[in-house]
């Protein structure tokens, strides 16, 4: 693997990149690490499928059937909370068995979501829930937009700047929300308020190809923002 010349400036200059797995996956999403287990959990989403990394080369598929499901996280007890495209839903599964426990949001005022792309969990035990529009179904929202479920459970539109917005990313302290917008190249930055909910939205960044994009080609398209 070669490395652009930022990441270079992060990583020794002998890293190597090594290939767990043997089996083909299909289109992988949604890592998770999981340090209380030392276990990596991520998700397949055209295969329908979350999977467990219990060792280099050990994967178990724990939930199929899976809904699409792509982004995730942990809730603070500790479950998966994953992101069901096919309908739009919130779910929390237990990371052992793959059982689906809960239902953590399913739509806005009244209505399903589009599907849900990405989750992320604060430290207040809410969630903040990116619905962009990638399906060929018909649009269940009046536009795309990023979600916070309070603690509550009370469902909350936050923000709706971005054109597609994808993958998340709260700073360390939980001063700021990052979004990814897939639509724009571009990533958002929020100020979070003591409620939960975003103000003082900007542009962070804008992605831009690296200077050697040509001599990637396993790279099918730049400027594309995703998961965080």
């Amino acid at each position: 693997m070669q490395a652009t010349k930022q990441l270079s400036e992060l990583l020794p200059e002998d890293f190597t990149v090594t290939k767990l797995n043997r089996e083909p996956f299909v289109f992988l999403e949604g890592p998770v690490w999981d340090k209380k287990r030392q276990k990596l959990f991520f998700t397949d989403p055209l295969d329908q499928t979350v999977i467990r990394m219990d060792g280099p080369g050990d994967f178990q598929v724990i939930l199929r059937d899976s809904g699409y499901a792509n982004g995730m996280c942990l809730s603070q007890g500790g479950n998966l909370v994953i992101c069901k495209m096919d309908t739009g839903s919130i779910n929390e599964v237990d990371p052992e068995t793959g059982c689906i426990v809960g239902t953590i949001a399913a739509g806005y005022r009244g209505r399903p979501f589009h599907a849900t792309n990405d989750v992320i969990c604060d430290g207040r035990g809410g969630y903040y829930i990116t619905d962009p529009f990638f399906t060929y179904g018909p649009r269940t929202q009046d536009t795309e937009a990023t979600y916070y479920r309070a603690p509550s459970g009370e469902i909350l539109r936050v923000a709706s700047d971005s054109k597609k917005p994808n993958g998340l990313a709260l700073s360390p302290d939980e001063k700021y929300l990052y979004i990814d917008d897939t639509g724009s190249a571009g990533v958002w930055r929020y100020e979070v308020k003591s409620d939960g909910t975003l103000q003082n939205g900007v542009v962070f960044c804008r992605l831009c190809p690296p200077e050697n994009a040509e001599s990637l080609p396993e790279v099918k398209r730049f400027g594309e923002a995703d998961g965080m």
